[in-house]
């Protein structure tokens, strides 16, 4: 082989090395500034700390989540809280997303992954995230999740696993991740606090229908015993069990949603039957029930007061030196599990919500079922008892002459 024809090969290959090279580290540098390598974290460097708003649009429907005065809220929903046993795992999800696949994708593909934008046919759900001076912290579009087999036995249904999404700096390419983020829900109803009304040791409880009451009841010290009926008539007793039950329900109210400028008289508001409770601690509840729509209802709630409560526990007479540490510990522990309600609930107040009728239903009983229904002693059944029974005389025929 001539020195010539070596050299040749020789700068042929290095050349071939050096495209290598090029190639090999110009789609390393790609890949780190897309991050989409299988493994990769979806949006890398997210500090969840830092998240200081979140808004999910779905076209139809979107919800705009703000951290204000270090409380999350709604904005759909005039601000009032969120739930934020929802909003942290999303958040920790989103942090945590890893890549399983990429692909391009075309725009005649993009709709049949659902990842179109918001609004189009077979589009996505927009999901943007942003701080506390409105700088992004990632953008995607969700689209169609990836199912799989159920692993339960006879379950024909599969199962969400992952889901396809893309990246707003990133278009054209899909990404298949590992969960299927079902938590993304569009609707502002689904992100509201549904925590409703807790209201504790009643003192009076009255329902009145069309301005005039249906039934007071009222008494004068914390026991179930306790209830009477005021302007009780000749023959009416109250039973005090079902009295403790109408009062207790006040406390089973299931919210469904915040509503936002009410129209008082299409929800049947104006005159509605009005509940109203006292509480031993101060608080008066006043809730006006709508006319039912559906399985719900309006209710205008309204949440008055000073709450009055002892700050301090009075030990025991014969209470025990090992058990006062635990005592005091639960006294303040309840101390301030009730100033938390109190606080949440005199935020509600002059709000309208859509509660589940079927709560509401039980505040609304009739003034007779609350009375002692007199039983009917029903005789025994003995066998051959008809036996001895007296018996009308059978009438003789008149004898033929």
């Amino acid at each position: 082989m001539s020195r010539k024809l070596l050299a040749s090969l020789v700068f042929l290959l290095l050349v071939l090395v050096g495209v290598a090279g090029w190639i090999y580290n110009g789609g390393v540098s790609a890949w780190k500034k897309t991050d989409t390598r299988t493994g990769a974290p979806v949006l890398p460097g997210l500090v969840i700390s830092n998240v200081a708003s979140m808004r999910l649009n779905g076209g139809k429907e979107q919800t705009t989540l703000e951290l204000k005065n270090k409380v999350w809220t709604v904005h759909e929903r005039d601000g009032y809280p969120a739930d934020v046993a929802k909003i942290g795992p999303l958040l920790v999800k989103l942090a945590d997303l890893k890549v399983i696949q990429t692909d391009t994708i075309t725009d005649a593909l993009a709709p049949r992954l659902k990842l179109a934008p918001p609004g189009q046919a077979d589009g996505g759900i927009a999901l943007d995230l942003a701080d506390a001076s409105a700088k992004p912290l990632g953008s995607l579009v969700l689209g169609k999740t990836i199912d799989k087999d159920s692993e339960i036995p006879g379950a024909t249904k599969k199962m969400p696993y992952g889901r396809y999404l893309i990246k707003r700096e990133q278009p054209t390419v899909s990404i298949a991740i590992n969960d299927p983020l079902n938590e993304a829900d569009t609707s502002p109803r689904a992100w509201i606090d549904k925590t409703f009304i807790k209201p504790e040791r009643i003192k009076t409880f009255a329902v009145t229908s069309g301005g005039k009451p249906r039934y007071i009841l009222s008494r004068s010290e914390e026991a179930a015993m306790a209830w009477t009926l005021k302007d009780a008539a000749k023959g009416e007793d109250l039973d005090t069990g079902r009295a403790q039950d109408v009062a207790g329900a006040l406390a089973g109210i299931t919210m469904v949603d915040v509503l936002t400028a009410p129209k008082p008289d299409e929800l049947g508001l104006t005159d509605g039957d009005v509940i109203t409770a006292e509480t031993f601690d101060g608080l008066t509840y006043t809730l006006t029930v709508g006319k039912k729509e559906g399985e719900n209802r309006a209710l205008a709630l309204g949440v008055t007061g000073k709450p009055e409560r002892a700050r301090e526990r009075t030990p025991g007479k014969e209470e025990k030196a090992e058990d006062k540490t635990k005592l005091d510990k639960d006294f303040k522990d309840q101390l301030a599990g009730f100033d938390q309600r109190v606080q949440r609930e005199l935020a509600m107040d002059k709000k309208v919500f859509l509660v589940a009728d079927a709560g509401v239903q039980g505040l609304l009983t009739d003034r007779a079922k609350l009375m002692k229904q007199k039983e009917s002693v029903a005789a025994p059944s003995v066998p051959g008892l008809d036996k001895f029974e007296k018996k009308p005389a059978e009438k003789k025929a008149p004898a033929k002459k």
